[in-house]
């Protein structure tokens, strides 16, 4: 069931009337029963799965709890991690791992072919595993106690706002909620439709017009111009976030609707000034899973230079073979570590002080944008073959400006669209940096409750390409 589509909606209205009709013992168990439906949409098989990392996780959480010798609870943490990661790993990279053995084989002429395994790749299933595991360290931490009800506790799992593609909620921040009151609140609902609509309008307006101009050019890279290329990799920038944060919109103020706080998941990152930056404004409930569930533990940044190196590239090639099984996922992630390394460097010996007062913020901005969209070529080529194919044409560069459209899939019409609705985007990203919209928020201000909503609503009517995409994240 995709969030841009009517049976969502449907879904989603029956859903929120029915909640706060019930009475209130009843509402966390209409919500599980809900999450797994929406769940089962996709394949009713699947939801064998999460039920088996949500009692795992759940009965060794409670041992865990119960457990007072730090190796023992260490024992039931690595009995957890086994388990999940062991299904995350089958599931996700089993064809990986016998792919690249097989052309390691081929390379060394060695007659072994490793078995493919034939089944599709659970939705959601990144998510939900890191959220489980991170449950589980909480409480081998004593951050939380262990969770006493199961039905609790899988909702936490499985709550379908955020189940397919995050946030990745923390145990301690999501699970008292739903042992709160779960009550109607005007401001939360109000609050949440603007969420949602804004989500609606940056995936349905924006992210999926960009993607009929970048899915053509990826297509075949060759058959396109360097400008043709340029501006494909431009629009993936722009498309990525607009797609990823508008789920994460959608999903947050979905949420909102039951009473329920999710964790912001972008903070406006292409106004990042450094890598550094980026990273604590991108996909922020993952970057700060790994910061905090394996940088940190690893010795984090308290180390010496070359152990701090490590720490760094580990978390990021992991971070880029979470996203995807294949090597141009793991090269992105090492560009990231990579530069990120050179930032802290430059840090920690006085140069970037001098960096800061030389070069304005402005150009800083601009730079850190274009190496994220450079890097991006990785994380969109279907294959490294294409994402080398893409290099080489941007740096064989020829105007060719009477055939900036052709066999792009957009028109002349479509294109300057886009353009303006990316700058409506930046727009209004600078005004929620100044905290504008806060202001009229907090003053009641018509033109926020009234006026905007029902222009995003009208403009997501007319400009809204409505060819249910699914969401680049749920293949992850």
């Amino acid at each position: 069931m995709l969030f841009n589509s009517f049976q969502f909606l449907q879904f989603l209205f029956f859903t929120t009337a029915f909640f706060f009709i019930l009475p209130f013992r009843w509402r966390a168990w209409f919500l599980l029963v809900c999450s797994y439906y929406f769940y089962g949409c996709w394949n009713a098989d699947y939801l064998a799965l999460i039920f088996t990392t949500t009692v795992s996780t759940f009965i060794i959480g409670r041992a865990i709890g119960n457990t007072e010798g730090r190796r023992k609870r260490q024992a039931f943490v690595f009995i957890v991690c086994l388990i999940n990661f062991g299904i995350l790993g089958f599931f996700k990279y089993a064809n990986f791992f016998s792919e690249s053995w097989n052309a390691v084989f081929g390379y060394c002429r060695i007659d072994i072919h490793l078995p493919m395994a034939d089944f599709l790749l659970p939705v959601g299933i990144s998510f939900y595993t890191f959220q489980a595991i991170g449950y589980v360290v909480d409480v081998y931490r004593k951050k939380v106690e262990p969770e006493t009800s199961l039905a609790r506790f899988a909702l936490y799992i499985s709550f379908f706002p955020q189940l397919v593609a995050g946030p990745i909620e923390r145990s301690w921040q999501l699970l008292p909620q739903f042992s709160s009151r779960l009550k109607f609140d005007y401001e939360k609902i109000l609050n949440g439709i603007m969420l949602i609509l804004w989500g609606f309008f940056q995936k349905i307006v924006i992210a999926d017009r960009l993607a009929m101009y970048v899915d053509n050019i990826y297509k075949m890279p060759n058959n396109f111009s360097s400008v043709q290329l340029l501006v494909a990799l431009y629009f993936f920038s722009f498309q990525i976030y607009c797609d990823f944060a508008g789920y994460s919109n959608i999903a947050i103020g979905t949420a909102k609707l039951f009473g329920i706080d999710l964790m912001r998941n972008f903070n406006r990152p292409y106004f990042s000034d450094s890598i550094q930056t980026f990273w604590r404004r991108w996909h922020i409930s993952l970057s700060t899973w790994f910061k905090d569930y394996l940088y940190i533990p690893l010795g984090g940044n308290r180390v010496r230079d070359n152990r701090l190196v490590w720490n760094i590239m580990v978390v990021f090639l992991l971070c880029g073979l979470w996203h995807g099984a294949a090597w141009n996922y793991v090269i992105w992630g090492g560009i990231h570590g990579l530069l990120l390394c050179v930032q802290i460097f430059f840090s920690r010996y006085g140069a970037n002080s001098m960096f800061r007062v030389s070069i304005p913020r402005y150009i800083k901005v601009l730079f850190t944008f274009h190496i994220v969209t450079f890097a991006w070529i990785f994380f969109r080529a279907p294959s490294l073959k294409n994402a080398a194919e893409m290099i080489s044409g941007l740096t064989h560069f020829t105007i060719q400006s009477n055939e900036l459209l052709k066999n792009t899939g957009l028109n002349g019409y479509e294109f300057t669209l886009s353009i303006i609705f990316i700058a409506i985007l930046i727009g209004v990203e600078k005004m929620q940096q100044e905290q504008m919209f806060n202001e009229f928020w907090a003053r009641r201000h018509y033109a926020y409750r009234v006026i905007i909503p029902q222009l995003l609503f009208f403009s997501i009517i007319i400009f809204g390409m409505f060819n249910l995409s699914e969401f680049i994240y749920f293949q992850f």
